[in-house]
């Protein structure tokens, strides 16, 4: 999509293809002088999104011919849906961008292009990525109409509002802390008391209630491991002293780096050992889907299973396989900036007075599994004993083996270590094109997960300590 302003400016953003067969709009960055105005803005733009795939009073759809008689089908094309938000979309970005939107002009990618992103890697679950190659080669010649008939719908991944919006947001370390401390940690609280205080809410789709557990059990992890490393690192009193601090906004700045390089640290080790189970495996299982399809495959008497396909493949553990797409969403925020750049950026700060490379050296030391296995039977245990609660804990995290996660915690740990603890701080963030998708490499080197996702740290203007560094950082279930 292009809006070109009346003072000549040119606004990109950019339509794409998202996991279940979703499509979403990528805005170009907007500067907001408050958070709020972000928000208003992403409720609005979700709103009209919304009301351009709603039914139109008295239209029902395009005619259909048949042997017996004209049926009217209602179904909304992809030419028809721009057609609707021609209008209403440039007075909205009017009011963001304050200026007289000149032309609006949306065009999609060319046969060629689109040809070359037909890669395994983007294969979503249960789409046939050799029947989208044979409609590819089948519509080379009449590309722009064959797009223009795609039929648009409610997403299915968010029937209950018929959209899901993300914000990402540049944040200081400090700030991504505190946000999470003092919001998302306490949101997660809430929701997992009135659960269990409610268990007839757990009549909504058993799918919402699974998020709001998933994401209470990994955020109190990650941040009841933290506490754990914290104390190791700087003893229980200390250590104590300094959250709480942060909880009652008394913290110095040196402070809360400290504890915003403490929890990303943790969160980025938890993010690895996920990685490493799942997103190499999905690769396998992905290359498994790409030469046999999703169709079962005669064996003899015997049909192959979508289930037997993935141990087919050498997946010994196939649990963990979503969790190369449920990174992003253990806990509603993701980080997007590589830790090796967080360390290398904050390293020359000149507004505190620590040092990172103590702390790296800190944290290596502690890092250890102990921490990780007495927090995860902890909080199982306490999904275990709320009626009503231990139905979603069997279907969500009793199927995991603990035991291959606490492995490659080790693993990667080890690796995380021998990173923290090298002489090499410069750091440049490799090209997109050399992290793909499900990238992560079975090498003896510490890797995040999700590695593609990561982007470039932000310089601020320096003028004042808040704006020396900010991190993209994408919040999601908003």
């Amino acid at each position: 999509m292009q809006f070109v302003l009346k003072g000549g400016a040119e606004i990109i953003w950019r339509i794409e293809t998202d996991s279940d067969s979703a499509l979403k709009i990528v805005t170009a960055p907007i500067m907001f002088e408050k958070i709020e105005h972000a928000y208003s803005f992403k409720e609005a733009l979700s709103m009209l999104l919304v009301k351009s795939i709603s039914p139109i009073s008295g239209v029902v759809g395009p005619y259909i011919k048949t042997y017996s008689a004209p049926i009217q089908i209602p179904a909304l094309t992809l030419d028809e849906w721009t057609s609707r938000i021609e209008n209403d979309l440039p007075i909205l970005v009017e009011s963001v961008y304050k200026q007289e939107v000149y032309l609006l002009n949306i065009a999609f990618s060319d046969w060629d292009t689109v040809g070359r992103q037909l890669r395994t890697e983007n294969i979503d679950e249960g789409t046939d990525i050799n029947a989208a190659k044979l409609q590819h080669i089948n519509n080379a010649g009449q590309w722009e109409q064959y797009i223009n008939q795609t039929v648009i719908s409610c997403i299915r991944k968010g029937w209950g509002q018929k959209y899901i919006s993300y914000i990402n947001m540049p944040m200081s370390i400090e700030g991504y802390f505190l946000f999470l401390l003092h919001k998302r940690l306490p949101d997660s609280e809430i929701a997992i008391k009135e659960l269990a205080n409610n268990p007839d809410q757990l009549g909504k789709p058993l799918e919402q209630a699974a998020i709001v557990i998933s994401t209470w059990f990994w955020r109190s992890s990650l941040m009841s491991v933290c506490q754990l490393y914290g104390k190791q690192i700087w003893g229980e009193n200390s250590f104590n002293k300094m959250l709480a601090a942060a909880i009652r906004n008394k913290a110095t700045r040196e402070q809360l780096k400290y504890l915003a390089l403490l929890y990303i640290t943790t969160e980025k080790l938890l993010c690895g050992a996920l990685g490493s189970l799942s997103e190499a495996e999905q690769l396998a299982f992905l290359r498994i889907v790409e030469s046999e399809s999703l169709m079962p495959v005669k064996i003899g008497d015997d049909t192959m299973t979508y289930a037997q396909k993935i141990m087919a493949a050498g997946i010994e553990e196939p649990q963990w396989l979503k969790y190369h797409r449920l990174l992003k969403n253990l806990t509603g925020l993701w980080f997007k900036s590589a830790l090796r750049d967080v360390l290398a950026k904050e390293d020359v700060t000149p507004d505190t007075g620590i040092s990172v490379d103590v702390f790296c050296h800190q944290m290596a030391g502690v890092i250890t599994v102990d921490p990780w296995q007495t927090t995860f039977e902890k909080n199982m245990g306490v999904l275990v004993n709320i009626e009503g609660l231990n139905e979603v804990y069997k279907n969500e995290f009793k199927i995991l083996n603990w035991d291959q996660l606490y492995l490659a915690i080790n693993k990667v740990g080890v690796a995380l270590s021998k990173m923290l603890t090298s002489t090499n701080k410069v750091f440049v963030l490799p090209v997109k094109e050399s992290r793909p998708v499900l990238g992560y490499p079975h090498v003896n080197q510490y890797w995040e997960g999700r590695y593609d996702t990561m982007v470039e740290a932000i310089p601020g203007d320096g003028k004042k300590p808040s704006d020396w560094w900010k991190y993209l950082v994408e919040h999601r279930f908003n």
